[in-house]
């Protein structure tokens, strides 16, 4: 929890750095904000380590929904800077969980770079921090660390489309899932 303070607490950093731009003149250099939505693929294994010794799930692959936040500044207009939570929801059956909605979220420092300092252009984007897997009926949930990359395109100011990977590997006492996520979004950016 100590670790999503000191992000929270960096994001809200770089907003105030770059707080002498002006916010939400169409330049990307300066306070940015994002949401995103969409649909993909998580595959995921779990360990469960108990009396008997550890045993590993075979590999299952659920689709999901996705969304995105973003938070943070741009330095310039090619690079931005932000505080990123992807989550991808799904339903997931299975001897550990029943039938249950799981969120499997990356998160905490993100980057893109812009190929072009105007819409439309092509940009990468990557994140690491902090991967969970929680029950939303449930309210319990692991963490561990994550990573994220991905490409995007921004066909017009503001909207873009983006295709990432994110991988996560949350435990928790006795339990450890390896998910990997594939997700495409329709995002909207504003700066």
């Amino acid at each position: 929890m100590r670790i999503v303070n000191l992000a929270l607490l960096a994001a809200a950093g770089v907003g105030l750095w770059v707080s002498g731009a002006s916010a939400f003149d169409g330049e990307r250099g300066g306070f940015v904000l994002g949401f995103g939505a969409g649909a993909g693929l998580t595959s995921f294994t779990q360990t469960i380590d108990d009396f008997d010794g550890a045993a590993t799930s075979d590999r299952q692959n659920e689709f999901s929904l996705g969304s995105d936040f973003k938070i943070g500044g741009g330095i310039g207009d090619r690079l931005l800077l932000y505080y990123v939570n992807r989550i991808a929801w799904l339903n997931v059956d299975n001897d550990l969980y029943g039938n249950e909605m799981i969120l499997n979220g990356v998160g905490l420092l993100g980057a893109s770079y812009y190929f072009q300092e105007t819409a439309p252009s092509w940009y990468v984007l990557g994140l690491l921090g902090i991967s969970t897997w929680g029950s939303l009926d449930e309210g319990d949930s692991e963490a561990g660390f994550g990573v994220g990359a991905g490409a995007g395109w921004e066909f017009t100011r503001h909207w873009s489309v983006e295709a990432t990977i994110n991988w996560g590997k949350p435990s928790e006492d006795w339990v450890e899932t390896n998910a990997v996520s594939f997700l495409v979004t329709i995002n909207g950016l504003a700066y």
